[in-house]
């Protein structure tokens, strides 16, 4: 089967390490030339209210406080990321095909195809922005499980993919008259897709050690979620809701409602409607998404993905 332009890189990561134990200014900055690494300058940017600049490369490589996450004891781990780094490149064809096959069963190949994939160190678990993935292989999850590392990938070839339908979603929103409502139905609609299509079918496809699957599968949790994120919308749609932002956000934040809400969603779309009716819920702009298919926040919980 064709990648459709699929690139697994992991060359990024080598060079992390490398400049970890030796750095130098050059050496960083051939780092962050990489589109890895711009993936991160550009996420930081886009999304952060504290932007990462090279000085926080600096500053977390002699360990001290930065805006730069994940680098933390990378030399300590540096064994294992070497590792995962081998088992990438033992297996990408094979990566390369499953990442691919799912895709091409969740969208029409022109909204990922010619995507990046790259293994680096440092940042967030998975991030896809500007035509480009990039995986922290120094997150714990996936030295415990190599089978996540697979499913973050999709997940975040999903973000791309969502940026190409709906562009891109700005922190800056949440300064904007009706921009929190915008924000979190934007981060439903996006991450719940990307939740939806990494989420296995079955046990047999290795366990659910991610704590936003677990909670799909536990229907008292689930339940308990969709309640919250119901309550948030009601509350959004009040005159003055957006005031209650210092209270909305950190209950989207702490229960991770915009990946189990949104996961929840498309995973009930698809039971109803099939793969069309995911992709056509996946074409709606965010807010229209969210008032099409709340009614489904009151449906009794169904058994199994569909």
């Amino acid at each position: 089967m064709a990648s459709y332009g699929l690139r697994l890189t992991t060359d990024a990561a080598r060079r992390c390490l490398d400049w970890l134990r030796s750095p130098t200014e050059d050496s960083l900055a051939t780092l962050l030339a990489h589109p890895g690494y711009q993936a991160v300058l550009r996420h930081s940017r886009t999304l952060s209210f504290a932007p990462i600049t090279e000085q926080d490369f600096w500053r977390a490589s002699r360990g001290e406080p930065s805006n730069l996450y994940g680098l933390r004891s990378v030399l300590d781990n540096a064994y294992q990321i070497e590792c995962l780094v081998a088992h990438v490149e033992l297996y990408r064809p094979n990566l390369l095909r499953h990442i691919a096959n799912a895709l091409l069963n969740l969208l029409d190949p022109v909204y990922w195809q010619n995507t990046g994939l790259h293994c680096i160190v440092g940042y967030d678990a998975s991030i896809g922005i500007g035509g480009q993935v990039a995986i922290n292989l120094n997150w714990p999850l996936y030295r415990e499980n190599r089978d996540e590392i697979p499913r973050r990938l999709l997940h975040a070839a999903v973000h791309v993919a969502y940026e190409r339908i709906h562009g891109p979603m700005y922190v800056d929103w949440l300064g904007q008259p009706g921009g929190l409502r915008r924000y979190l139905c934007t981060l439903v609609q996006k991450e719940g897709l990307a939740l939806y299509a990494a989420t296995p079918d079955s046990p047999a496809a290795g366990p659910l050690t991610d704590a936003d699957q677990q909670t799909l599968a536990a229907p008292a949790r689930l339940r308990q979620r969709l309640q919250e994120f119901a309550a948030i919308i009601a509350t959004l749609e009040r005159p003055g809701g957006d005031k209650e932002i210092d209270k909305i956000l950190p209950i989207f934040s702490d229960q991770r409602l915009a990946f189990v809400v949104g996961a929840y969603l498309f995973r009930t779309i698809a039971a109803q409607e099939g793969p069309a009716g995911v992709r056509r819920a996946a074409m709606l702009p965010a807010l229209e998404f969210i008032q099409k298919y709340r009614s489904l926040l009151q449906q009794p919980l169904p058994s199994t993905r569909g």
